[in-house]
């Protein structure tokens, strides 16, 4: 669609070899169905009914999709088990601040091939970002054992750039030396 962008953030339960290609097929899933399906509930629908086919495991993948219409700032999602999103807004006040995004809790990819996922809406204004993340940012740990924890990680958020690069300094800076313990 002209002027839309799409895109999708996501994690997969477990580790090693099986994990990997679970996620890898995930990917592979999104990108086909993003050709054919007009709308993030449709492409998450589409990657759960293949997931959730063969899976006596009950691997997962937690994901977000969102399509973002460029000119008008609107900004169809839908969220399967993944982290809320944080939307960064310039308040009146000039300050940045930093507001959870309404999700519906809606279940894992993988699980449930029948589940009929709820797609939202928003505006997202001009300068705004949406920050996506996986559990392993809040989940982070320093050298005394703390995580960093949603309300370190919102305050990053607010009172840093917005690029990438930033909040990964700041994660690892808040980490230290200690040693990860997810991605």
């Amino acid at each position: 669609q002209l002027g839309a962008l799409c895109s999708s953030s996501g994690v997969v339960s477990g580790k090693g070899v099986p994990a990997a290609m679970f996620m890898s097929a995930a990917v592979n899933l999104f990108r086909a169905a993003g050709v054919r399906a007009k709308s993030p509930k449709e492409i998450m629908q589409e990657m759960n009914a293949v997931l959730s086919e063969n899976n006596p495991s009950f691997t997962f993948v937690t994901a977000f999709i969102g399509c973002l219409h460029i000119p008008t700032g609107k900004l169809l999602y839908c969220n399967a088990g993944h982290c809320v999103p944080i939307v960064k807004r310039l308040a009146p006040s000039g300050l940045v601040r930093g507001e959870r995004l309404e999700v519906e809790p809606n279940i894992p990819l993988g699980y449930d091939g029948k589940y009929q996922f709820v797609e939202q809406g928003c505006m997202l204004g001009e300068g705004e970002t949406l920050v996506l993340y996986t559990d392993g940012v809040t989940e982070a740990r320093n050298s005394a054992r703390e995580m960093l924890g949603m309300k370190r990680w919102m305050s990053i958020v607010e009172s840093r750039k917005s690029k990438v690069e930033s909040l990964i300094s700041e994660v690892k800076a808040f980490s230290g030396a200690a040693e990860p313990t997810d991605d």
